[in-house]
């Protein structure tokens, strides 16, 4: 019974410095508000290329690829007239193009209202409705 304390105790302690040091992660953010995830993706991407940076089941991107998917998205919002404020709602499965997706939205300023594939019907309905979204992305 001692050692399932003591190891509670030490998850416990672990679990606590994860939170330190991903709020200690997070405080450049106040001091720098134009570092957001897309600007992170870019800098990362030049340094480290060609390396994997999200893998799954359902394919992978390099940190180069990830970025480049993501302006790509951008891009295709702000032909399509989507711009600051404005919702896309992303209706995908789990894959590294869903990320590539919400980064591109969030790029331009957009914002991604991201709707769960099993909904169907009335509920499906209900969520696109209470997102009001200017553009929809499925796949």
């Amino acid at each position: 019974m001692a050692s399932a304390t003591v190891m509670r105790a030490s998850t416990s302690a672990a679990s606590a410095d994860a939170w330190r040091r991903a709020l200690e992660m997070t405080a450049p953010i106040g001091r720098d508000p134009t570092r957001t995830l897309p600007v992170v993706v870019d800098r990362l991407a030049e340094r480290f290329g060609d390396a994997p940076a999200l893998l799954s089941d359902n394919g992978s991107l390099s940190f180069q690829q990830l970025a480049g998917r993501s302006r790509a998205y951008a891009a295709w919002a702000i032909e399509h007239g989507i711009g600051k404020g404005d919702v896309v709602a992303v209706i995908l499965p789990n894959s590294p193009e869903y990320l590539a997706v919400w980064l591109g939205i969030t790029r331009i300023g957009g914002i991604a209202a991201l709707i769960n594939t099993n909904l169907v019907g009335d509920s499906l309905l209900h969520s696109l409705a209470i997102a009001s979204p200017r553009g929809v992305i499925v796949g």
